[in-house]
């Protein structure tokens, strides 16, 4: 069974450069050949967005275990090791759309 935490990813993200501000990696296997450990590599999943009533819009991104690969941005690895089930949810806020976007131009 899975356990969600929805907050701020709480690890420090090694990318495709060595740092938190690099590209993700395409792979899983391309972190492995570096010599990180499956439960050190994660995926990261992008979420659905929402309009909430006052008009400001959210999107997701979900970090968890690397066996993902439907909606995948991107993969990444920590220091720390995962256990497999837990998954971090962070929400982040979007510019609101311009008054006159219309997104169903029939």
């Amino acid at each position: 069974m899975s356990d969600t935490i929805q907050a701020e990813f709480p690890f420090e993200e090694i990318r495709d450069d060595g740092t938190p501000e690099g590209d993700y990696f395409h792979r899983p296997n391309q972190l492995r050949a570096l010599g990180y450990a499956d439960s050190q590599i994660w995926s990261v999943i992008e979420g659905d967005e929402i309009t909430q009533e006052d008009g400001r819009r959210l999107n997701f991104i979900t970090y968890g275990p690397s066996g993902h690969y439907v909606n995948v941005i991107g993969y990444m690895a920590t220091t720390e090791h995962h256990d497999g089930e837990t998954y971090y949810e962070d929400s982040f806020l979007m510019e609101p759309y311009p008054e006159d976007f219309d997104d169903d131009p029939s």
